[in-house]
């Protein structure tokens, strides 16, 4: 997913991707699949496999707000186009910006709601979820004053240790994210931070 800043070129796809609406009313976070077709959840990496027409989805269940609805029926016409996606793949993106992802999917709308989800759903996700929107955090909300960074290099370095199996200090992280808060700083905010470079750095960095 680029950056805030970066606006991406395929809003037409975008657009046709937001007007797919599930039979019970939820917006697609993917193309419909084909029956029996495999796909993968763009948010907690689940594969499906169903004899009907189906797209990921991401919504509060209407009888029950503990449990998300991650899958449902397409409402298929005789127009709709069947696509296939790969959300391994970085080119894949659901949203305009980083930003639009976590309002939209998250409603992580400012530094309050980010501690909040941080407090009471982070841990519960899947860990390469969590790698993907420590990485948004940063992107969003790095030049914040209010950026809880200790809270956010924590669980980096849990993060970090789940996947890569590396212990870090974690005054490295916290003296990373402020080198790099600066560095958009001095360059007057005209500055593009790529959101996938940071675990990179790390590993690179710190894995010899």
């Amino acid at each position: 997913m680029k950056s805030n800043k970066n606006i991406k070129n395929n809003n037409n796809n975008n657009n046709k991707l937001n007007q797919i609406i599930t039979q019970n009313g939820y917006s697609c976070l993917a193309p419909c699949s084909k029956p029996n077709q495999l796909f993968y959840h763009p948010i907690t990496y689940d594969a499906y496999q169903v004899p009907y027409s189906a797209c990921p989805v991401y919504d509060k269940n209407h009888t029950n707000s503990k449990n998300i609805i991650l899958l449902d029926k397409c409402s298929i016409d005789e127009n709709i186009t069947y696509q296939n996606y790969n959300i391994f793949d970085d080119s894949f993106q659901i949203s305009h910006t980083t930003n639009e992802f976590l309002i939209e999917i998250y409603n992580i709308k400012n530094i309050i709601d980010l501690i909040n989800f941080i407090n009471n759903n982070f841990n519960e996700l899947p860990v390469h979820t969590q790698k993907r929107l420590l990485n948004y955090f940063l992107d969003v909300y790095i030049l914040h004053d209010d950026l809880p960074i200790e809270i956010i290099s924590e669980k980096i370095l849990d993060v970090f240790f789940k996947i890569y199996k590396i212990n870090l200090n974690i005054n490295k992280i916290i003296n990373k994210i402020k080198l790099t808060r600066n560095k958009i700083k001095k360059i007057n905010n005209n500055f593009i931070y790529n959101n996938n470079d940071f675990f990179n750095y790390l590993f690179n960095k710190y894995s010899k």
